[in-house]
């Protein structure tokens, strides 16, 4: 077994042949996204992994068909855009990487995976509700499997944060128990249940949730947070018949709450407060299988922790829409960096996010361990997945935001603007100029009394097909720093490799996988985009006529060179089946530059030459599967000022920018 970590201590604990230990995966999804919804809908147009109809699980449920139609077929409106678009639910995401590697669990055996669906999504129904043919069973539980728009974007409320992490607890301490029922040995040897080892998850909010659920566990509590109050309440209400007619009595009692205003036994409490463990600890107490000297005995080990870009955008209190001042960081009121102790753990964050509810919150844990904390490049969702790239068969998904807005003016000056910002989104490679065209577009904002409640734009929409294979990287890089962190117990707990059942291949997906192999696993540094002027800089300074060389010569190799920068990826096609660009051209580009490049005096020239190439790599990766996501017609989407992502950390814990009108584009 891998070493691991006592909760309470950060020790490694030796097994003892006396005492049993448990193990479990919790993978807390994001928001808006929840495997259940995704598989539905790809079981019902029997696409991607359930394209197989021999196997009897990929076959569509009359509950999948059912939900398919209720919720990812057909449009709705737009308020924003003032038009319809596809419909945007959890029922129209792809899988996240916390769904894939859940996947990719073997089920059935001594380590057991447990799913938590994203914020704003619905926990599955039941193996009996997934078969039921019944139609009035079947129209309540597509009714109740229904998104919550509110936790969404607040990521409070029924299916907010904190209540996936009640969930998580639910669900783990359920499983507990049913081990501790099954277990014979318990009974017939007089053996425990000494230990908990426990891998946690999370992308988005579920990664703020993941955090916030180690929290909820170790014994670093605040002291209001374990804290609960006992007063009168009203909990039912009966008819009674007087000589004046009915009336109803209402029935009081006394009910002790959580913070979190779960009611709760307070046989079960600790002098009135949550006991060791928080809410999980108190749900194995309720359940009698577990004595208090039990609880007090038992450890919880934290092996490892695997997070994808962690957004809070949390506030429990105090907020509203309309608070241009947005969210702050979610360290203080979800206790983000108190996590306890840890065997390793791991965050991998978006270089390209720049959405204003996007912020980004680091990993900083409070006990000062140290973590692995990995920027690539990219999106919020290149790096932990949901991207799709169809939604039903035959039908591409394509990119199709407005990524900029300018305030109407007249004239020449109108066409000048809309002309530069297309040079410069062009410049940025995530955009070709014939994939940006302006668009008129209106907007409500500020008084009526001060004549600011409609304002004219001219908005510059993009549109492109972008592929979704690149978020499978840092999957594949997740996995592998698990593994090492398993070590033996690795292959009893992977059902298969994540490179095997979402894998990548041609250019430039395999290129771009061993460059940040060497960032994430070796030496080299993050991968930063340079743009062209400072490109074509190390070009001229990787061909500095040498003594070998005639000036003729070296200006024949400059213009050779500057005809391959042009392209930049000569000959990018895509294989619509497959969704890479095909090898033949990478291939072709690589002589065509070695072919320039092979006389060089100095190893210098090697070192410059791979920073192009990588440039050029990068290029190719922003155009074809880096997506832009900002959008000025979805709420919530709308860019950041200065298209600069909030970064927050123990320093920086509340905003200081806040969402400006776009007038001040101008």
């Amino acid at each position: 077994m891998a070493q691991t970590f006592v909760y309470n201590s950060g020790s490694f604990t030796p097994p003892n042949e006396n005492e049993i230990t448990l193990s479990f995966g919790l993978f807390f999804d994001g928001t808006n996204t929840n495997l259940f919804s995704t598989r539905a809908r790809k079981r019902t147009y029997k696409i991607e992994e359930y394209a197989d109809q021999s196997k009897e699980e990929n076959r569509a449920t009359l509950l999948d068909k059912k939900l398919t139609k209720e919720y990812s077929e057909g449009t709705e409106w737009n308020w924003k855009s003032m038009g319809y678009q596809t419909k945007d639910n959890s029922y129209n995401t792809d899988f996240t990487n916390i769904a894939r590697q859940y996947l990719c669990i073997k089920p059935k055996n001594s380590y057991q995976a447990i799913y938590i669906e994203g914020i704003g999504t619905q926990p599955a129904p039941s193996k009996a509700e997934e078969r039921t043919t019944e139609e009035k069973q079947l129209r309540n539980i597509v009714d109740r499997l229904e998104d919550d728009l509110y936790p969404k974007g607040f990521g409070t409320g029924k299916t907010g944060i904190r209540k996936k992490v009640l969930r998580g607890c639910d669900e783990l301490a359920k499983r507990i128990i049913d081990k501790k029922k099954n277990l014979k040995s318990v009974e017939e040897n007089g053996d425990t249940i000494s230990t908990i080892v426990l891998d946690v998850f999370g992308f988005s909010r579920g990664a703020a949730a993941a955090r916030n659920f180690l929290y909820e566990i170790n014994g670093n509590k605040r002291a209001d947070d374990i804290a609960t109050t006992t007063k009168v309440e009203v909990v039912d209400s009966k008819e009674v018949k007087t000589p004046n007619g009915y009336f109803s009595h209402l029935i009081k009692e006394k009910v002790t709450r959580t913070k979190d205003g779960v009611k709760v036994i307070p046989t079960y409490l600790d002098n009135g407060k949550l006991p060791k463990f928080g809410y999980l600890g108190y749900l194995l107490l309720k359940s009698t299988y577990f004595t208090k000297e039990e609880l007090k005995n038992l450890q919880l080990e934290i092996r490892f922790i695997g997070l994808y870009d962690t957004v809070s955008s949390y506030e429990d209190k105090d907020f509203s829409i309309f608070n241009k001042k947005g969210f702050n960081s979610g360290i203080d009121s979800l206790q983000l960096n108190n996590i306890g102790n840890f065997g390793k753990a791991v965050h991998f964050t978006a270089a390209d996010e720049h959405r204003f509810n996007f912020s980004l919150t680091q990993l900083e844990p409070d006990n000062g361990k140290e973590v692995m904390e990995k920027v690539f490049p990219g999106v919020h969702s290149d790096i932990g997945g949901s991207y799709a790239n169809f939604l039903k068969p035959n039908e591409e998904m394509k990119e199709n935001v407005i990524v900029e807005l300018i305030p109407t003016i007249s004239g020449d000056l109108l066409y000048g603007k809309i002309g530069k910002i297309k040079k410069e989104l062009a410049e940025s490679y995530f955009w070709k100029k014939e994939e940006l065209e302006a668009v008129f577009h209106w907007e409500t904002f500020g008084s009526l009394e001060k004549n600011e409640y409609l304002s004219d734009y001219i908005g510059i929409k993009g549109t492109r097909k972008v592929y979704k294979e690149y978020s499978y990287i840092p999957l594949h890089f997740m996995e592998a720093l698990f593994n090492e962190k398993l070590q033996d117990d690795a292959n009893s707990i992977l059902v298969e490799k994540t490179e095997q059942k979402y894998p990548i291949k041609g250019y430039p997906l395999v290129d771009a996988k061993k460059r940040l192999h060497s960032y994430v696993f070796g030496n080299a540094e993050e991968w930063k985009f340079v743009d062209d002027a400072k490109v074509n800089f190390w070009i001229s300074i990787d061909n500095i006529p040498s003594h070998k060389e005639s000036k003729e010569k070296q200006r024949e190799k400059d213009q050779e060179l500057k005809e391959i920068s042009k392209d930049r990826v000569p000959n990018q096609q895509h294989k619509p089946a497959h969704f890479y660009v095909e090898d033949k051209a990478y291939e072709a580009y690589n002589q065509k530059v070695s072919k320039v490049n092979t006389d060089k005096p100095m190893e210098q020239k090697k070192i410059i030459t791979a920073r192009v190439k990588e440039q050029w790599l990068l290029r190719a990766l922003r155009h074809n599967y880096l997506h832009w996501s900002a959008d000025h017609f979805q709420a919530g989407m709308e860019p950041s000022e200065n298209k600069k992502r909030e970064i927050f950390n123990k320093k920086h814990k509340e905003r200081v920018g806040f969402l400006t009108p776009k007038v001040l584009l101008a």
